[in-house]
């Protein structure tokens, strides 16, 4: 081997030497900012989280029970929303609007978790006449709910009850961590707060 392969072999080695110092340079750095760039969205996430409240994370349920009775104008096409929550396929443009809320269908559609024993028997059905019922000539619903209330629903759907109730019989509210459920009614137009501590149930 003459002198001059030899200093190309040795050349060639340190150039390959240098590429590989560069290569792992670059995957090092590379690997650093993808790794920043994942921790700053997991903290972000978090924070947002955080904004949201101890509500959604720890996961509550906010509960409700109601009797009464749809206004004439819309119990004809009233039957899927009050069995089937089924809000969004109304024809009405302010029924609908409030479908297209968060969880809206659990309105009146979501299971009983965390709630007072006497709202369920052992069988688990509703007690006190909760039953999700609804009569087309005389627009009496009546039904028992929970939901996780991210984005207050519950306080939404209070927004447009008197629009197409005409009379509450009963309209219940309980947070699982409260010792007394609130009851409301509709008060000039509006659903008010009339008492709460409605009902003791001991939590």
């Amino acid at each position: 081997m003459t002198f001059i392969e030899i200093v190309g072999i040795i050349l060639v080695l340190m150039l390959m030497f240098v590429v590989g110092c560069i290569f792992a340079s670059v995957s090092i750095g590379l690997s650093f900012i993808v790794t920043k760039i994942i921790k700053g969205w997991l903290h972000d996430k978090s924070i947002d989280l955080l904004k949201i409240g101890g509500n959604k994370i720890m996961g509550m349920y906010t509960g409700i029970r109601f009797k009464g009775y749809v206004r004439p104008k819309f119990r004809k096409y009233f039957e899927d929303v009050a069995i089937n929550g089924s809000w969004r396929l109304h024809n009405d443009p302010v029924i609908k609007g409030f479908g297209e809320i968060g969880r809206s269908g659990f309105i009146p559609c979501g299971m009983i978790c965390y709630m007072p024993d006497m709202w369920e028997d052992e069988n688990e059905e509703a007690t006190d006449g909760f039953e999700r019922t609804y009569n087309k000539e005389t627009g009496y619903w009546t039904f028992q709910c929970s939901l996780k209330n991210y984005e207050s629903e519950i306080q939404e759907w209070f927004e447009i009850v008197p629009y197409f109730i005409e009379k509450i019989e009963h309209l219940e509210y309980f947070y699982e961590e409260w010792d007394y459920s609130s009851q409301y009614d509709i008060v000039d137009g509006e659903v008010k707060l009339v008492d709460d501590k409605f009902e003791h149930y001991g939590y």
